[in-house]
């Protein structure tokens, strides 16, 4: 393995830098590319930094590579957002040497990619599945899942993202969903080599499922419930998350003694959801000391996981995934489907209890066909009375001041909810938050030229904000619903 700034021997270094506020966003120093042998580098810190006057910002200045963002700003002017984001594409594309360079973090991948854009110069597991929806190319489509069948057999998953600091986690599993996505677009059956990706990737989730049956209640991703097995957010490492260290160093300061290993071990979790951060995870709205993604079964991840069985079983015949199916599927509608409230929501493992909280992630079931009839026809009612904004459908609604909560709207909660409620007949509802989201796209690319990560639906004359980080421009999920979008609702025009 080679080495990197976040390597024990240079934690000083990484530590002092990530704690000095030279830099203003903790993911840029995780994200540079050493001048030198980090050895000879550190050498030199330890010499110099003892002198009167040391500057820290220009010895890294002088020692580390920034790294370079999509050059979206440089693009020519184009009359509409369509417009920009075809020119969009080709400045979002990436394409890797395959040897890794000495001290970076970077996995280099073997196929060219597309990138979010903004702080995100790396390849990023569930936004690509909706990146995908709007490349015009399906050559770009094809080379992104080789790459991920390449991190699967090179890391047994798919990473949050292609840098090392992100082997510790996953994102939601979208690998089937693409697969599914890819043959459906091209015609081709799956390859091979797909459906062994796929295996190995769900062998990955399922990993511990021996010590449930031998009587232990949890096992990374599995926790065991009613006889059988449900899934959750989960990372490995109990420690500050390298891109966002000053952040979470921050937090354990705020926290009763003691608790901060669980305290990583959940914000891990829900990095690990893409949903970093929302109250959909928190004891407190608003307070993040209390997250306890890693007690949650969520409604998003399960249904993931439904969806990917029954693909392997249709794919392979192989009666194992077919029996996981059902058996999930039973343990789904049973705990995660909400008869009082008419929704399907989380389920808090530690009170117990559904956490009563409307979420957009109660439009997965619809989105990957594991919700009945009747519950589609319920959640679409509270989706109209209550999620549906001038913008297009909320995230939640607890104002928190956390990014994936009220007032935002996310372009993959977006193409969850309208291609869910299409394939149970709702379509009016599905054309009518689509029809918002693309003009909420639309106008706030007329007032500032550029395609948002996220957007205010409740007031969509205000930017989208909140969270760890400032709003990012480029940007590939919302390129890639966009255009879907665009492209279905001109087929009813």
């Amino acid at each position: 393995m080679i080495q990197t700034i976040l390597d024990p021997e240079y934690q000083p270094l990484f530590r002092d830098v990530q704690l000095s506020g030279i830099f203003e966003d903790s993911k840029t120093f995780c994200d540079m590319d050493p001048r030198e042998p980090l050895g000879d580098i550190f050498k030199k810190y330890q010499t110099e930094s003892k002198i009167k006057g040391f500057d820290l910002k220009k010895f890294v200045a002088e020692h580390f590579e920034p790294l370079v963002p999509p050059l979206v700003a440089n693009l020519e002017s184009a009359a509409t957002a369509e417009a920009h984001i075809q020119q969009l594409w080709p400045a979002l594309r990436r394409s890797d040497k395959q040897e890794q360079k000495e001290g970076s973090t970077k996995i280099p991948l073997p196929y060219p990619y597309i990138v979010p854009g903004g702080r995100f110069g790396e390849i990023y597991y569930w936004d690509s599945f909706f990146t995908m929806q709007g490349l015009p190319d399906i050559a770009d489509v094809a080379s992104m899942v080789q790459n991920f069948i390449w991190l699967i057999k090179n890391y047994g998953h798919i990473p949050n993202g292609n840098r090392t600091y992100f082997l510790s986690r996953s994102q939601p599993p979208f690998f089937g969903s693409m697969l599914d996505y890819y043959a459906q677009r091209t015609g081709e059956p799956l390859s091979s080599e797909a459906i062994a990706a796929l295996r190995l990737e769900m062998n990955y989730w399922c990993h511990g499922e021996e010590g449930i049956k031998s009587g232990e209640t949890s096992s990374e991703h599995l926790v065991s419930i009613d006889g059988g097995v449900m899934f959750r957010y989960f990372d490995r490492e109990p420690c500050p998350r390298p891109e966002s260290y000053a952040e979470d160093v921050a937090l354990t300061k705020t926290l009763p003694k003691g608790s901060s290993m669980a305290v990583f071990h959940h914000l891990r979790a829900a990095c690990e959801s893409g949903w970093d951060f929302s109250s959909r995870w928190m004891y407190e709205n608003g307070d993040l000391g209390t997250i306890h993604c890693g007690h949650i079964l969520p409604c998003d991840l399960n249904a993931l996981m439904i969806f990917n069985f029954d693909l392997l079983y249709r794919e392979t015949g192989e009666t194992v995934w077919l029996e996981k199916k059902e058996l999930l599927t039973e343990l789904y509608m049973k705990w995660l489907w909400s008869d009082a409230d008419g929704f399907f929501c989380d389920y808090d493992l530690v009170r117990q209890r559904s956490t009563g909280k409307a979420t957009a992630a109660m439009m997965y079931p619809l989105f990957l066909g594991v919700a009945t009839p009747p519950q589609a026809a319920a959640t679409a009612d509270f989706v109209r009375e209550h999620l549906l904004k001038p913008g297009g459908i909320v995230t939640t609604l607890q104002d928190t001041g956390e990014q994936w909560d009220w007032p935002n709207g996310w372009a993959p909660l977006q193409f969850v909810a309208v291609e869910g409620l299409k394939k149970y007949g709702h379509t009016d509802l599905a054309q009518e938050i689509a029809q918002r989201w693309t003009n909420t796209v639309d106008e706030v690319f007329a007032r500032t030229g550029k395609v948002m990560e996220k957007y205010n639906v409740v007031q969509p004359d205000i930017p989208g904000g909140g969270g760890e980080y400032p709003n990012q421009d480029g940007f590939g999920w919302t390129n890639g619903v966009y255009m879907a979008f665009k492209q279905w609702l001109n087929t009813l025009a």
